[in-house]
């Protein structure tokens, strides 16, 4: 597979600020939802470098783990290429078959389907719903945005 080396060895660079932006939100006592856009492949990496930094998971496992969870997850093989190089481990991780050996088509909706709204309605989201939240904690240096800019 080709790929830009210096979107991986940025997209390494920022998963290392992600993980000690959520060691400093754990340390204040913090609940954490990781999530991207589509919750995917951004927050999936994310995810699996506190897997194995923090939770003593290898990356096979890991990623195998989070895919069991959705077939969806852990797709997008230069971001595991980047989340390798920053743990610093040479594996191969094989692109999911979904469990049938790859004959199928996976199209993204845009955005969730279905947001908690603040009056708790289980209606299905028509855009305007506003998601239910939990205090924000706040950290020096929590600013976010741009973090996975350009993925």
């Amino acid at each position: 597979k080709e790929v830009n080396e210096g979107c991986v060895e940025e997209w390494s660079t920022q998963l290392g600020e992600a993980l000690e932006l959520l060691r400093s939100l754990r340390g204040q006592g913090a609940q954490v939802n990781v999530s991207c856009q589509m919750g995917k492949n951004r927050s999936a990496a994310a995810i699996l470098v506190w897997m194995c930094s923090e939770a003593g998971w290898t990356l096979p496992a890991a990623v195998e783990h989070l895919r069991s969870i959705t077939a969806l997850a852990c797709g997008n093989p230069y971001l595991i290429d980047a989340v390798a190089r920053f743990l610093r481990v040479e594996v191969d991780i094989p692109l999911n078959d979904a469990g049938d050996e790859g004959h199928w088509i996976c199209i993204s909706p845009p955005g969730t389907p279905r947001n908690l709204r603040d009056d708790d309605n289980d209606d299905v989201d028509d855009g305007t719903a506003v998601m239910a939240t939990r205090p924000a904690v706040e950290a020096e240096s929590c600013e976010l945005a741009g973090l996975f800019e350009g993925i």
